[in-house]
């Protein structure tokens, strides 16, 4: 059975919305982002992209050095997992990911200063040093790509 074009170019989101979603999972409940599905990841975009990995994995290298210095810059943060499953969804997603990380980057900011400012009434330097799990926010970034994706393509045509 061979699948249309427009449909295994849409493989890779579909797939890092359902490991995006359990990252959200463990993320929200527990703090953490585990290995495991660091490594599901990695098997999946290699599955998925087989011989054309290298392309993707250039993204993932410079995904994993930016956010690597992001993290020194911050270091009351503790992005250790984020660090490791943005880099293999940049695996998965390949140049994508930057659109999927900016999405998800925005609705955090959202998020956090609207949760700060109900919390302390205000927004002050405390801000900064707010806790709250990005990985929760990454679903919807990817589900953002995904729909970009269908909308661009005009459609799904099985």
């Amino acid at each position: 059975m061979c699948l249309r074009k427009e449909v295994t170019d849409l493989l890779p989101a579909v797939a890092g919305l359902l490991v995006c979603s359990v990252a959200a999972y463990t993320d929200y409940k527990y703090r953490k982002i585990y290995n495991y599905l660091v490594l599901v990841t990695i098997v999946v975009a290699v599955l998925i992209h087989r011989t054309k990995i290298i392309p993707n994995l250039i993204h993932a290298l410079i995904l994993f050095t930016f956010l690597v210095i992001v993290a020194f810059i911050l270091k009351d943060t503790s992005m250790g997992g984020d660090i490791k499953f943005l880099s293999a969804l940049a695996m998965l997603l390949g140049k994508d990911v930057y659109f999927a990380i900016t999405v998800t980057c925005v609705l955090f900011l959202v998020a956090g200063v609207v949760i700060y400012v109900k919390n302390y009434n205000k927004l002050d330097r405390g801000f900064l040093r707010f806790k709250l799990p990005l990985g929760v926010f990454l679903p919807f970034g990817v589900f953002a790509l995904l729909l970009l994706k269908i909308i661009t393509q005009g459609g799904i045509k099985l």
